[in-house]
């Protein structure tokens, strides 16, 4: 069986990349850092921290998954070629 297909994944034409757009909502319960996250340019601050460490750990996890050969997204029921190029 396929998965279907989401408005946030794109395939290229060709099949040959995919595209996944996540998007997660989170609630900070305990923060011990030395923001003042009532301050709109502080919260947005740690925003993007968090973003980038999340894009980091995704990107080293779907690239440790391409070395492994393993693919329990079923990223290459998408792709022409599963794994065939290394993850940038």
């Amino acid at each position: 069986m396929r998965p279907a297909q989401c408005q946030h994944t794109q395939v290229s034409r060709d099949r040959s990349a995919l595209a996944i757009d996540v998007h997660l909502r989170g609630r900070i319960e305990e923060y011990r850092g030395n923001r003042d996250l009532y301050e709109r340019s502080d919260l947005a601050a740690l925003k993007k921290e968090v973003e980038a460490l999340l894009e980091k750990q995704t990107l080293s996890m779907l690239k440790m998954m391409q070395e492994q050969g393993i693919d329990p997204l079923q990223i290459g029921d998408l792709t022409l070629r599963p794994a065939s190029k290394p993850i940038d």
